[in-house]
């Protein structure tokens, strides 16, 4: 049995809970994103929904959205 195979039935053996923190884990500690981005994407969605909850912006249904760049596309064609 490989390495890896015997860490699968290890994790088998854990909670749902403690195996969604086992994947959360693994997959934090492969990212290699830059901190910045990240820190510059979460200011970036606060603004956003500050900006919604204040009524500063509205939003529509995406199937709206993808209607009308359809529609936007098919005269472009």
């Amino acid at each position: 049995m490989s390495k890896i195979e015997a860490l699968v039935r290890e994790a088998e053996s854990l909670s749902p809970s403690e195996r969604l923190e086992l994947a959360h884990l693994l997959l934090k500690s492969g990212e290699s994103s830059d901190s910045l981005v990240e820190s510059a994407w979460d200011q970036e969605i606060r603004q956003r929904i500050l900006a919604l909850d204040n009524g500063l912006t509205s939003s529509r249904p995406a199937s709206e959205v993808f209607q009308a760049w359809e529609a936007r596309l098919d005269q472009n064609s």
